[in-house]
């Protein structure tokens, strides 16, 4: 037979329990969603490295790191993280670029074309390959933008 000290302890746990699990929820889903900017760089050799088929031809580069995970103290592992940026290549990856590559035009979307500092103008032109797109070497994927004339613009992500 119950008892209400019973019934109001199992009111506490179960309330206790509940609110433990949507604090939980919630700290989970603001890590995950968290996009923190934490590197802002010029260095050539990360994107080399990442986009080989433009190794030895970038003349600059501007990119972003955002880390877009946020491991928990109780759930160790690796943190994602997304690059974006542009690079400035020489005219001769240009010319070989549009030879060897199947091209796609597309638009960017006014947020990437902002990130590329492009003042929002989603109506410039890119042109896409997938084929260019699998030279991101692993573990990172992502795609990549030509402007047909010296720009590489680049949205990398690791996998």
């Amino acid at each position: 037979m119950r008892t209400p000290k019973m019934t109001a302890l199992r009111i506490f746990l179960i309330a206790t329990g509940t609110l433990a699990v949507a604090f939980m929820v919630f700290a989970i889903a603001s890590s995950l969603m968290r996009h923190e900017v934490t590197e802002t760089s010029s260095e050539v050799a990360p994107i080399e490295k990442r986009i080989p088929a433009l190794a030895g031809h970038i003349e600059s580069t501007e990119w972003t790191v955002w880390h877009i995970s946020d491991p928990m103290p109780l759930v160790p592992g690796p943190t994602d993280y997304h690059i974006w940026g542009h690079a400035v290549i020489d005219s001769e990856l240009s010319d070989e670029l549009l030879r060897r590559y199947e091209w796609n035009d597309t638009r960017l979307s006014v947020t990437d074309a902002q990130k590329l500092g492009d003042d929002g103008d989603s109506s410039k032109k890119w042109l896409t390959s997938l084929s260019l797109n699998d030279t991101i070497a692993s573990p990172y994927i992502g795609n990549l933008y030509f402007d047909g004339e010296n720009t590489i613009s680049f949205s990398i992500y690791t996998m």
